[in-house]
C-alpha cells in the first residue's frame, strides 16, 4: 500500500511537517532558557527573531496538517475502497487493522494542539513586551511529540494494509440484524443522545450570549454538544440525508452525491471548538495583556453562534424535509 501515490503524498506531507517541527523544537530550546523580556541585548533580539521564525513554521505545520487530514479522509473514504476488497467507505478501510480509528482520532485532535500555540502567539505578538513568552514555547515539545506519534502511526497503518485482505464494511448491517434487546438498548442511548443534544444546544446558546467570561463552561458544553450531535447524526439524522432508513454510515455524507454535506457539518464543529478555544486562551491571557481585543471577542462570538446553528440546523433540515415536521 506504500506505493500508492495518495499514500505517498500523505507520508511526504507528514515528513515535511515533522522536519519543520524539529526545526521549531531546536530553536525553541534557547528561547525557553534565555528569554528575558526586560533585556535589550543582541541575544534577546536574536531570540525575538527566532520567535517569529517558529510561529511561521507552525503556521506551515498547521496548513500541512489540515491538508493532510483532508487527504487522509479522502484516501480512506474514496481511494482505498476501490483497492481493498469488501470496503465501500472509510468504515471498511479504517477497520482493516487496529490502527485506523486511533489514527483518525490523533489527526482530529492534533489540530487543536497546533491552534493552541498559534492563538497564544497571536495575543503575545499583539503586545510590545511579549508577555506570553516563553510560556507559549513550552508547547513546542508536545507539538513535536504529537507530530512524531502521528507520523509513526500513519506509516504503520498504511504499511499493514494488504489489498488481498477482505474488509468488513458497514454494508454488513443490511444483512445482519442484532437481537431486539440490543436494538432496545440502542434506542435508549439514542433517546439520551437526543436529550443531551437539545439541552446542550440550548445551554450553549444561552452561555455564549449571556456568560461571556465563562470560557471553561463554554468549552465543556461545546464538547458535550459535539459528541451528542455526532452520535445522533450517526444513528438518526444520516438516514434522512441518505434517504435510506436502514443506513447509518457516518462517512458517506462526505461523498459528492450527498453534496459534501459532511464537510459543512464537521467543519462547523471545528469552527465552534476552535473559536471557543481561542476565547479560552484570551481569557487566560488577558491578565498579561494591555489590549482588550473587544472586536476579536465579538467576532469569536459570531463565529461560535453561526457554527453552532449551522451544525444543528443542517441535520434538522434534512429531517424536516423528509418528515415534514420538527
Amino acid at each position: 500500500m506504500l506505493t500508492d501515490y495518495w499514500v505517498i503524498a500523505q507520508l511526504l506531507a507528514q515528513v515535511c511537517s515533522w522536519f519543520l517541527g524539529l526545526v521549531a523544537l531546536i530553536f525553541s530550546i534557547p528561547l525557553i532558557r534565555y528569554w528575558s523580556s526586560s533585556s535589550g541585548s543582541e541575544q534577546q533580539l536574536r531570540l525575538e527573531r527566532n520567535g517569529y521564525l517558529i510561529s511561521s513554521i507552525l503556521r506551515l505545520v498547521l496548513g500541512f496538517q489540515i491538508v493532510n487530514l483532508l487527504l487522509f479522509l479522502v484516501t480512506v473514504n474514496n481511494r482505498l475502497p476501490h483497492i481493498i476488497k469488501g470496503a465501500m467507505c472509510a468504515v471498511g478501510t479504517l477497520g482493516i487493522n487496529e490502527l485506523g480509528y486511533p489514527l483518525l482520532g490523533i489527526k482530529l485532535s492534533a489540530i487543536f494542539v497546533y491552534l493552541l500555540f498559534l492563538f497564544l502567539h497571536h495575543f503575545d505578538n499583539a503586545e510590545p513586551a511579549y508577555p506570553l513568552s516563553p510560556l507559549k514555547y513550552y508547547l513546542i515539545p508536545p507539538i513535536f511529540l504529537v507530530l512524531s506519534i502521528d507520523g509513526i502511526v500513519l506509516f504503520l497503518y498504511f504499511s499493514n494494509i494488504t489489498p488481498d485482505l477482505i474488509a468488513t464494511c458497514c454494508s454488513v448491517s443490511f444483512l445482519v440484524r442484532k437481537a431486539d434487546t440490543s436494538l432496545l438498548a440502542r434506542g435508549n442511548f439514542l433517546e439520551i443522545g437526543f436529550y443531551s443534544l437539545g439541552i446542550s444546544f440550548c445551554l450553549l446558546n444561552v452561555t455564549l450570549l449571556f456568560f461571556k467570561q465563562k470560557s471553561i463552561l463554554k468549552i465543556l458544553l461545546s464538547v458535550i454538544y459535539v459528541f451528542s450531535a455526532t452520535y445522533t447524526l450517526k444513528f438518526f439524522f444520516v438516514k434522512y440525508i441518505y434517504g435510506i432508513l436502514g443506513h447509518n454510515c457516518l462517512f458517506d455524507i462526505f461523498f459528492a452525491k450527498y453534496y459534501f454535506v459532511g464537510y459543512a457539518i464537521f467543519g462547523s464543529y471545528y469552527l465552534l471548538l476552535g473559536s471557543l478555544l481561542m476565547d479560552l486562551v484570551y481569557n487566560f491571557s488577558k491578565k498579561y495583556l494591555h489590549s482588550k481585543h473587544t472586536s476579536l471577542q465579538e467576532n469569536l462570538l459570531r463565529v461560535s453562534l453561526i457554527s453552532l446553528w449551522i451544525s444543528f440546523f443542517i441535520p434538522l433540515g434534512y429531517w424536516w424535509i423528509w418528515e415534514g415536521q420538527l
